[in-house]
């Protein structure tokens, strides 16, 4: 019954996409996820997004789990801002709660928004981190232990190394929570609905965006224009911080490492190649190893295209 269900929604409100699916070039996870993240659109709109997810999605079967939801997102954005606003009901059913579970242990589950948990695991981390290399619980273990020092309102979380001269001993305190949001200016000033974006938990309605925008710092980010290219093999801190945004993760298909643990690496290698966005990208270190040295005849291919 379950398949009949999925096939009868599909074929009646996404005929498009169910054609490519019949055509074998889709396969069912993108199908699920397609169902999943329309659900909300409204009727009077559905056959357009239908006919344009059609035209694409054949494109995105190399996209893992969450660059697919964030890339429907987008394209439901585009034809019906309300589908991806926060429902009420959804926005109203937030709440933490703290219970015991086994003996000296408590459990903690919650629904907050998604600024607010991004700030959260910031903090957590940057606790965690403030016990030394030689500190003998794993990094999971850290972010649980500092939950203590943050409800308590301290900078640091004592260190169980056990060492006289432990280096966590200068107090080294923990940074504060800086969440990044990307945004277009149309949807700070309310003339467009396009949602923002929020690295690691995805698409943010334009109402959050404009609500977050009233207590933030807001920041203009340099779009590189024309084909100078920067001098040396090194990107300029400019052309680094448009790379950043535009790319988010590593760019190699299915991998989702954020920038911040990749490289950036030259499609033509350096200097035959321009330190230059179209010819840059991220990758992750496992997968730059990968394109730096199984490039070539009988192995990978790597190379640039324009969106």
């Amino acid at each position: 019954m379950g398949q009949i269900h999925y096939g009868r929604t599909l074929c009646e409100r996404l005929p498009a996409v169910a054609k490519v699916f019949v055509r074998g070039t889709i396969d069912f996870r993108m199908v699920a996820a397609i169902i999943a993240r329309t659900e909300t659109v409204d009727d009077a709109v559905v056959g357009r997004l239908d006919e344009a997810l059609a035209r694409h999605v054949e494109k995105w079967m190399k996209l893992s789990g969450p660059k697919l939801r964030d890339r429907l997102d987008m394209w439901v954005a585009k034809f019906d801002p309300a589908g991806v606003r926060v429902p009420p009901k959804v926005d109203g059913a937030r709440y933490v709660e703290i219970v015991p579970t086994e003996a000296g242990m408590a459990g903690i589950w919650g629904n907050i928004h998604a600024t607010d948990g991004a700030a959260l695991g910031q903090r957590l981390d940057a606790l965690a981190a403030t016990a030394c290399d030689n500190d003998p619980r794993t990094k999971q273990q850290r972010r649980a232990d500092a939950c203590g020092p943050l409800a308590r309102g301290e900078a640091t979380l004592a260190c169980q190394c056990g060492l006289e001269d432990c280096p966590a001993r200068a107090q080294r305190s923990a940074a504060a929570a800086v969440i990044h949001v990307l945004a277009e200016q149309s949807t700070l000033e309310g003339t467009s609905d396009t949602p923002g974006y929020l690295p690691g938990f995805g698409i943010l309605p334009a109402d959050s965006i404009r609500d977050l925008a009233a207590s933030a710092t807001l920041k203009p980010l340099d779009i590189p224009t024309g084909t100078a290219a920067d001098p040396g093999y090194r990107p300029s801190a400019k052309t680094n911080e448009f790379l950043r945004w535009r790319d988010l993760t590593c760019c190699w298909p299915g991998c989702d490492r954020p920038v911040e643990a990749c490289d950036v690496d030259h499609t033509v290698p350096w200097p035959d190649g321009p330190t230059h966005p179209s010819n840059n990208k991220h990758y992750c270190r496992t997968h730059h190893l990968i394109k730096t040295f199984y490039t070539g005849p009988g192995w990978w291919s790597d190379r640039g295209r324009t969106p």
